[in-house]
């Protein structure tokens, strides 16, 4: 399903973001008032996330919204 893809899509790309700003899943729930859980779920995939979410995850991470759309396409690989 597409949008299962965008959600996993998006989440690897959160993770990154989220280790190359040497921040932990803990770390990044305290300073975003968000339940620890629902950051695990977003970047494995599990959970979308919203777009304030991403948002707030750019702002922290100092990182375009651009970056967590860019790259993913839906086209089936050959």
């Amino acid at each position: 399903m597409t949008i299962r893809k965008f959600d996993k899509h998006v989440g690897q790309k959160l993770r990154l973001a989220r280790k190359n700003s040497n921040y932990s899943q803990k770390t990044v729930a305290q300073l975003l008032h968000i339940d620890i859980n629902k950051v695990s779920r977003i970047e494995r995939g599990e959970q979308s996330a919203e777009f304030q979410d991403i948002v707030q995850f750019s702002r922290l991470y100092n990182t375009s919204l651009y970056y967590f759309l860019e790259d993913f396409s839906n086209k089936k690989k050959p």
